[in-house]
């Protein structure tokens, strides 16, 4: 599909994203998502972390993760900015536990947990 649309180049970086910045070594990644920006992708993986690189080096810039996470992390979404946004950088993530979390990104501070007892949370 990156190639169709011209912005194949734009994801090389990734291609050769270091092993030891923590990709390679991860537990099963769920899901991936491009920042609005296009600055950042993020992960989600199987030992509950959400792993945020650079799309312009491929480098890991953040790691969100909340104490000992023993639920996988399933999905990720960036929340839209706007000119009346009061916050910046928030990631919403959802947990097989039935949790959905805002994370600030450049604090690596969780914001809020909603949770659903009983109800794993799948987005699409």
């Amino acid at each position: 599909m990156a190639a169709e649309d011209g912005n194949a180049n734009a994801l090389s970086p990734l291609l050769s994203i270091n092993p030891k910045e923590g990709l390679a070594d991860a537990p099963g990644c769920f899901c991936i998502r491009f920042s609005p920006d296009q600055q950042y992708v993020a992960g989600s993986f199987a030992d509950g972390s959400i792993r945020i690189y650079s799309s312009s080096t491929g480098r890991q810039a953040y790691t969100l993760q909340a104490g000992a996470v023993t639920e996988p992390c399933t999905a990720v979404r960036f929340r839209p900015t706007n000119a009346q946004s009061k916050t910046k950088n928030v990631l919403l993530a959802a947990s097989s536990d039935g949790s959905v979390s805002h994370w600030h990104i450049t604090s690596g501070n969780k914001l809020h947990t909603v949770t659903e007892d009983g109800n794993q949370v799948e987005w699409y």
